[in-house]
């Protein structure tokens, strides 16, 4: 069971299951896109090193963007794989879940370790309050893809809200794209490969839907406002849909 206070859920279960469902359908382009890079996205074996702070490892500059990431690193695998606190040991990536989105895992999976934080420890929106769930990967790369989290199947897509106010999606701003958010380089990034257009559309209308819970919608804002702020970042050279 949870035992941290969550942050309010505003999207039902139900719902997050048929966003779930909507985008098992689809995929960013036909095929496997980790025989490209050997699943950097989902492992850290090709990482360069990344510095340690406390007993966290982030995937970032620790003194400027640590606690602005999509993805951690925690230092533990313990036998509780339901739930767990980072401790010492191995290391895991791990990915955050979107308010709510926890409830989806609550009765356990052994493809996740689960780790509680205080949202008003990390930049998140004043609206965050509670804890945020980090969900971190103890199969990668293969993985059951039916259980992936919302933030992995975005990816290389993005949710970003532009100067306009509009919804758009860009390219997951990564290492040598502006704003970087990630370590490593994905080639359907770096090489702008053509995206399913199914695949696309999926996306974005799991994260139209997802702006009804205003916890999100502040999120949005908050990481949009957060890339604008990089002088290398373009936000509509970066974008892919709606084209």
């Amino acid at each position: 069971m949870w035992y941290t206070c969550p942050m309010r859920q505003i999207i039902s279960q139900r719902t997050y299951r048929a966003m779930y469902r909507l985008l098992d359908r689809v995929s960013p382009i036909d095929g496997d896109c980790g025989r490209l890079c050997g699943s950097i996205c989902c492992t850290i074996d090709n990482a360069p090193e990344i510095p340690k702070s406390s007993d966290n490892i982030l995937l970032q500059d620790i003194e400027d963007v640590n606690k602005h990431n999509h993805y951690k690193m925690s230092d533990d695998v313990t036998a509780n794989r339901d739930i767990a606190t980072a401790e010492e040991d191995e290391q895991v990536l791990g990915i955050y879940l979107y308010p709510g989105e926890e409830s989806l895992f609550a009765s356990g999976t052994p493809d996740f370790l689960f780790e509680a934080e205080d949202a008003e420890e990390y930049e998140y929106p004043d609206s965050w309050t509670g804890s945020i769930w980090f969900a971190h990967c103890l199969c990668a790369p293969h993985c059951n893809r039916a259980t992936r989290p919302l933030q992995c199947r975005f990816y290389p897509a993005a949710p970003h809200i532009n100067k306009r106010g509009e919804l758009t999606l860009i390219w997951f701003p990564g290492a040598a794209a502006g704003a970087d958010e990630v370590p490593y380089q994905c080639p359907l990034i770096e090489q702008r490969r053509p995206l399913n257009r199914d695949f696309l559309q999926a996306t974005y209308t799991v994260c139209r839907h997802l702006m009804r819970d205003p916890q999100i919608y502040d999120l949005f804002l908050f990481d949009s406002a957060w890339r604008r702020e990089d002088p290398d970042f373009d936000e509509d050279a970066m974008r892919i849909f709606p084209y």
